[in-house]
């Protein structure tokens, strides 16, 4: 994992993270929306347009979860970054702590995943997915629950799905 040790010090140099109330309030609160996929279940039902799409992209939202926190995770079995999961820092907000290992961030991974997916539906989305899915896989960071590099391997493994699912779905 020295690789991926690097690229978190590099990533961390260049951009640090300067934290402020309304940052916290944005960040905390776009990691929330991203547990469980929430933010995209939610999406799913506002802007898809037949029960069939709908139960499609839920069906394929909750396969990304299950591959991405079960076997995917389990390849990496990548410890989270200390301070925020250790106590070390005063929490802005209350932040469910998961129990899963750090790499990829299941956040980015649905989130990229989620990008391809509504965009394969209705490109308008994409105006509001877009944004929606850049700031709930920053806010991994940003809170400390994941190392830069989980968020970059998440969005590669989201994309890597997503055209999977597409090739084989709709």
């Amino acid at each position: 994992m020295r690789i991926f040790d690097s690229f978190d010090n590099w990533f961390d140099k260049k951009f640090p993270t300067t934290k402020s109330k309304a940052k916290d309030r944005v960040f905390f609160i776009a990691s929330k929306l991203g547990d469980h996929s929430y933010v995209w279940v939610f999406f799913a039902i506002i802007f898809t347009r037949s029960l069939r799409n709908l139960m499609i992209l839920l069906a394929l939202i909750l396969l990304q979860s299950l591959v991405t926190n079960g076997p995917i995770k389990y390849i990496f079995r990548r410890q989270r970054p200390t301070g925020l999961l250790q106590g070390e820092q005063k929490l802005p907000f209350k932040v469910r702590k998961p129990i899963t290992s750090s790499m990829p961030s299941g956040h980015a991974a649905s989130s990229f995943f989620s990008i391809l997916m509504f965009g394969s539906l209705n490109p308008l989305t994409l105006i509001l997915v877009i944004p929606t899915a850049l700031i709930v896989s920053y806010s991994r960071i940003y809170t400390t629950l994941h190392h830069p590099s989980d968020v970059f391997v998440g969005v590669i493994w989201g994309s890597v799905f997503g055209c999977i699912c597409l090739l084989i779905s709709f």
